[in-house]
């Protein structure tokens, strides 16, 4: 290179060098130029949807969704994309929705969805099967006639269901004809099945969605006594329900798999029919260690029996209603030593059966007694299963389930204490079924909140699998047309 080549080439260098750069070289167009690619990259996330929509390329939508942002997710629930979304084959709608259903704003258009995706009416106006309609009209028509009419759902409550389903599998969610509900704000959450209608509501509080089991329905760390916590507590109790509700049509489905040998047996379960008051009551007396004051007389006892056979039968929950059968009772049946009056204390305390109690005496004895005591708590209006433990001094726990059921229910204390879902499961054996149902699905991990023995013998029953539709033990359950309470799946 010559000498003035070489002057002329170091002049155009250092003159490059002193120039300003031009615009893709300065920090603040460097800095817009990556503006213009993010909005690029938003416009090609969201053009890419549409074009997809476009094509009915079901595949592509769910590709385009699965990179997008939050914002773009948020961008892209609207109706009209929701809509053609829903248009596509079900396997693309699915993995569509399941991305945008928590980003919907509209409740009306998370309604659908849902019916969309899992082909479950949210209330009883999204009910469009004729033969539907009229059996979820026929639940509407009871629920008003107790005062307790249809509400509108809330957005918290539909995502709710929403999340809780696609937790569950389909072959049961094909069961639901509608979920209703008839209160938002409440101070806690409830709910009721009618199992064999495939009907079923949920109440909750609206402005607590999220809340999660403390001591509600459960034993609570609080309150431990038998060194394990119930394994329902921490789960979301708006979740919990929504899929315990379901769990009894599920078992009505199936042919009330509450109800055969093998799962009555894990807790013990026996029934007690109240078709037979007197063995219903020696059933009572048999569960305990000391029925009656030591010192009883047979005749007594026998005084005893037909005031509590008396009250099982007339169902005596109010006190004065009591006060009076046992009055009644002693009345009629007991006839007062001679002497029973004339005993001193110490012949009654070396000689306590070689007499009697004089009528009054007796009253107040039977009031006292365990057995007639468990008569009155045993009763299903004083919710027994809530007691916060077992009651003492009794060999099995016994109790009405429900006050329309033909019969009471006793399980083993070794159940309870073994390790429980929660209090409410020992209602009776559709109430354990329902707990066990809601527990193993809606924990995450699954099972994770279920006690053995519960959880080895529902995943030998198929019940944990998300696949399938066929099952041997499926039955066609005739809907039954009178109203239960609960439908014989019970009330939460």
């Amino acid at each position: 290179m010559s000498k003035a080549t070489e002057d002329k080439t170091k002049q155009s260098q250092n003159k490059a060098a002193s120039e300003p750069k031009n615009s893709s070289g300065t920090n603040a167009d460097m800095a817009a130029q990556s503006e213009t690619a993010e909005d690029t990259k938003k416009k090609t996330t969201e053009e890419a949807v549409k074009d997809a929509l476009s094509k009915s390329d079901g595949s592509a939508v769910v590709d385009a969704l699965s990179g997008a942002t939050a914002a773009e997710l948020k961008k892209l629930a609207t109706k009209d994309t929701i809509t053609k979304i829903m248009a596509l084959d079900k396997a693309s709608m699915d993995a569509a929705l399941d991305m945008l259903y928590t980003y919907v704003t509209d409740v009306n258009l998370l309604i659908s969805m849902v019916d969309a995706r899992f082909g479950v009416p949210i209330g009883s106006a999204a009910v469009s099967d004729p033969n539907d309609i009229s059996t979820v009209n026929m639940v509407k028509g009871w629920l008003a006639s107790d005062g307790t009419p249809e509400q509108a759902w809330t957005l918290n409550g539909v995502q709710h269901v929403y999340a809780t389903y696609m937790r569950l599998p389909q072959r049961d969610l094909d069961i639901i004809k509608a979920v209703l509900t008839l209160k938002t704000n409440q101070s806690s959450v409830s709910g009721a099945a009618y199992s064999q209608l495939g009907v079923y509501y949920v109440n909750y509080n609206n402005n607590k969605p999220n809340a999660k089991e403390n001591g509600g329905h459960t034993e609570s760390f609080a309150r431990l006594k038998y060194g394990k916590t119930d394994s329902r507590n921490g789960l979301v109790m708006l979740d919990m329900t929504i899929a315990h509700e379901l769990g009894h049509c599920v078992d009505a489905s199936r042919g009330m798999l509450s109800d055969t040998p093998e799962f009555m047996a894990m807790s013990g379960w026996q029934k007690h029919p109240k078709s037979s008051p007197e063995q219903l009551f020696e059933a009572i007396v048999d569960s305990f260690n000391d029925p009656y004051p030591s010192d009883f007389s047979a005749t007594e006892k026998d005084v005893a029996k037909k005031t509590g056979v008396e009250m099982i039968t007339q169902r005596a929950t109010d006190k004065a209603k009591r006060d009076a059968i046992i009055e009644k009772v002693v009345e009629d049946e007991y006839q007062e030593p001679e002497n029973a009056s004339s005993r001193n204390l110490l012949d009654k305390i070396f000689n306590p059966n070689s007499g009697g109690r004089n009528s009054a005496s007796l009253i107040k004895a039977l009031k006292k007694a365990n057995a007639i005591n468990h008569v009155v708590r045993g009763f299903a209006d004083n919710s027994p299963w809530y007691s916060g433990e077992l009651f003492s001094g009794m060999n099995r726990q016994i109790h009405e389930g429900y006050s329309w059921e033909d019969c009471w229910y006793s399980y083993k204390n070794e159940a309870w204490k073994r390790g429980k879902i929660s209090r409410y499961q020992f209602r009776n054996p559709k109430e354990e079924f329902a707990e066990l149902y809601g527990s193993y699905h809606v924990a995450d991990p699954k099972g994770s909140h279920t006690p053995e023995p519960l959880k080895s013998w529902f995943e030998s029953q198929g019940l944990d699998k998300m696949e399938g539709t066929e099952d041997k033990n499926a039955t066609n359950v005739t809907p039954k047309q009178e109203k239960t309470t609960g439908g014989g799946g019970g009330k939460f």
